[in-house]
């Protein structure tokens, strides 16, 4: 959205910025309000990192890389 020369129209940018405001509004009320959890867990903490980790050997099995993948394909 930010990145080097961006040419949505304005329009889209603050669309698309509600949008994730809005996602991210309904995941902070589904986590504190709804499941109780509290702001740091270990236990979601190692779930993640292991899903990253599982998701970069993927990415290392198809020979691209994090950068390649979101700074380069996805800008085309």
């Amino acid at each position: 959205m930010l990145y080097l020369v961006n040419i949505k129209p304005l329009a889209y940018r603050v669309a698309v910025m509600l949008f994730e405001t809005g996602i991210a509004t309904i995941n902070t009320y589904k986590h504190f309000s709804i499941d109780k959890k509290p702001l740091i867990s270990l236990k979601d903490i190692v779930s993640s990192i292991l899903i990253f980790a599982l998701y970069l050997i993927f990415l290392e099995s198809i020979n691209k890389t994090f950068y390649q993948v979101y700074f380069v394909d996805l800008l085309k």
